[in-house]
């Protein structure tokens, strides 16, 4: 992964920095860029989302909260509004973060953080560190998504040029 390049920023300090993997599937090099984002960069107007004109398009959404966080579901029912109304073909994972492997720790409900999720067709994933984890959970994370946005293209390519 590079460094990542701040591509945005509010008069509050937050921010939108890419950052560009490169990687080989089928002897091909593939780049990925990851967009991360501070969301109370997002706007919104009255249809939804308002995408900031100078950051990058995403072509999947990788949204986290934070389980210790009482209120995480909040902003977490926005975001996955808005990124479910862009379109269907828009992969979606949640991951929670800082989840506790003991479900009583956490400040947010898993059951209730999947339920929220299930209405947006959003796939969640505790990261809780578990012992046998060490990442494993969010590299599948990172896989799944990338596998789903290349498989989008492939079959965008396959309309536009039968």
């Amino acid at each position: 992964m590079t460094d990542p390049d701040v591509v945005g920023r509010d008069e509050r300090g937050n921010k939108a920095v890419v950052s560009a993997c490169q990687f080989n599937i089928a002897s091909q090099a593939r780049t990925i860029e990851v967009l991360e984002i501070d969301t109370p960069i997002l706007q919104y107007n009255s249809e939804g989302l308002v995408w900031p004109a100078t950051l990058p398009k995403p072509q999947g959404a990788m949204l986290c909260y934070d389980a210790t966080d009482p209120g995480a579901l909040d902003g977490l029912r926005t975001l996955l509004k808005a990124f479910w109304t862009r379109g269907t073909d828009m992969p979606l994972i949640v991951l929670a973060c800082k989840a506790d492997p003991e479900l009583s720790r956490n400040a947010v409900d898993p059951n209730e953080a999947a339920q929220v999720c299930n209405v947006f067709g959003a796939g969640i994933v505790n990261l809780d560190g578990g012992v046998d984890d060490k990442g494993r959970k969010m590299k599948e994370s990172f896989n799944w998504m990338v596998r789903t946005v290349m498989d989008n293209r492939k079959l965008r390519q396959k309309i536009i040029l039968p």
